[in-house]
């Protein structure tokens, strides 16, 4: 018999043949309960999609590492690996088993030149399980940057949805997909915009081009010259902030008020920024629907 790949995952009862009862400290690092990678391994989204497909050889990978799998490039930093099994009870920690049946031709099999081959939910299959299962801001999140996995999966979800009949989640994806704006250009950027929203500032639209300056700001209120900017990491470098100062300080001067938001004062003041963009919208002429 020949050797398996060394990227393969390896059963418990497999790797005892080779190791003895001692597997930790030779040469083998455990993924899930009964399933290991040799060390030095990349453990990446197709290797633990492997493993499942070792695990669960007739179940279909869906969910967030679905999507990690197709490119989707915010998956939040943990996830469970979620695979699909028709009349399967999965109980293992770190997997999540859906027991119901992905319609064929919404099951992909990808070849990654290892074995085994990985049977995977199609794109906007992935993106239904996602909108229905994850919390509804999450939810949102991901549909809004799911852009990034090509041929637009999220152009396919809604005909996906409304022609479901009987399948659990359905309205939930259905109402979501009416609160997504595609032109979000990462996670916390949605954040902010739907925080915008639930606050009853609804006239903000993303990615506003200002043709005087060709600048092109985040979130906007065009006819108040008010804007929101979401700073993230990319915005910390000492060559970055003095070219947003530059930026901003032309804006400011063109009458734009600019409202800078971190992932930090996003979840720490949203009173303080919410005040700020009111007064703000208030000194331009705006009058809150309530007041």
């Amino acid at each position: 018999m020949s050797a398996r790949p060394r990227n393969v995952p390896i059963r418990t009862r497999d790797l005892r043949h080779r190791t003895g009862s001692r597997l930790t400290s030779r040469g083998y690092a455990r993924l899930h309960h009964g399933l290991w990678f040799r060390d030095g391994v990349p453990i990446d989204s197709w290797a633990r999609a492997e493993a499942l497909m070792e695990l669960y050889p007739d179940a279909a990978v869906t969910g967030w590492l679905a999507a990690v799998i197709y490119g989707h490039a915010f998956a939040p930093l943990d996830f469970a690996d979620e695979v699909v099994a028709p009349g399967r009870r999965i109980e293992r920690p770190g997997v999540t088993g859906w027991q119901y049946r992905i319609p064929p031709e919404h099951v992909q099999i990808l070849t990654s030149g290892h074995c085994p081959d990985i049977r995977i939910a199609s794109p906007e299959w992935t993106l239904f399980d996602i909108a229905r299962h994850e919390p509804r801001v999450e939810a949102i999140c991901a549909l809004d940057t799911s852009t990034t996995m090509g041929l637009l999966p999220i152009n396919r979800l809604r005909p996906l949805a409304e022609g479901l009949r009987g399948v659990r989640g359905r309205r939930i994806v259905l109402t979501r997909l009416g609160e997504v704006d595609t032109l979000a250009e990462s996670p916390w950027e949605t954040r902010t915009r739907l925080f915008l929203l639930e606050n009853g500032l609804t006239g903000f639209v993303l990615q506003h081009r200002v043709p005087e300056f060709r600048y092109r700001l985040d979130i906007a209120w065009p006819s108040l010259k008010v804007a929101v900017e979401y700073d993230g990491a990319g915005h910390r470098t000492r060559k970055q902030q003095a070219d947003d100062e530059i930026r901003r300080n032309r804006l400011r001067a063109a009458g734009w008020y600019i409202e800078v938001v971190t992932a930090t004062s996003l979840v720490r003041s949203p009173d303080e920024i919410l005040a700020h963009v009111r007064a703000a919208l208030g000194r331009r002429g705006y009058v809150s629907p309530g007041a």
